[in-house]
């Protein structure tokens, strides 16, 4: 009984909401950085409707709607702006990037690559030579190791009531949380997931 009334409430908050709430709600949740500044749809009628499926976010595009129990399509026309961070000096390869060395602006979502970065992570270091005034994305960053080939780690296996505790030669370089291929003293390979610089979760 909680589960049809939570799925009456859902459909009476979706038919609440107009089309252009709804499309505003699908597409913050697809892009954390976005602001949106108007939303234009056509036909602008959209009375008792509710989007039939995910909609991707873009500049534009077309969608489907159920209206009054009838399917309908749409199309959208978005006007938004993204935060991204701009370096304001040149980055040489493998220097590391500081939060002084960037500044965050607003400009055009269409203009804005897709990757682009709204925040700085600690330790981010520059791929390759990077100038000044250009817009930092993640495939200008190294990725932030932990573990690197090679590295002796500890393998831990946890089934609940008992640990054992392994040891380990990483066959690749990973980040946190991910997995990666080790090899035990036998040579066996085997996986693990990346906990912190010294342990793995074996699965």
């Amino acid at each position: 009984m909680k589960i049809i009334y939570s799925i009456l409430a859902l459909c009476l908050s979706l038919n609440a909401a107009s089309l252009k709430e709804q499309l505003a709600k699908s597409f913050l949740a697809q892009k954390i950085n976005l602001n949106i500044v108007s939303i234009q749809i056509k036909p602008e009628n959209d009375d008792n409707c509710i989007l039939s499926s995910a909609v991707k976010l873009n500049t534009q595009g077309i969608f489907r709607a159920i209206c009054n129990n009838q399917n309908k399509q749409f199309s959208y026309t978005l006007n938004a702006t993204s935060k991204v961070l701009i370096l304001k000096r040149n980055i040489a390869k493998d220097e590391a990037i500081s939060l002084s060395d960037v500044l965050q602006k607003n400009i055009a979502f269409k203009q804005a690559p897709n990757d682009a970065l709204s925040m700085l992570d600690e330790n981010s270091y520059a791929k390759s030579f990077l100038k000044a005034n250009t817009i930092l994305t993640q495939n200008k960053l190294k990725p932030n190791y932990v573990i690197n080939k090679e590295d002796s780690v500890v393998g831990i296996i946890d089934d609940g009531n008992l640990s054992v505790f392994i040891d380990l030669t990483a066959l690749q370089n990973g980040v946190k949380g991910q997995r990666i291929r080790l090899k035990n003293s036998d040579g066996k390979v085997i996986y693990g997931e990346i906990l912190n610089n010294k342990q793995v979760l074996i699965r």
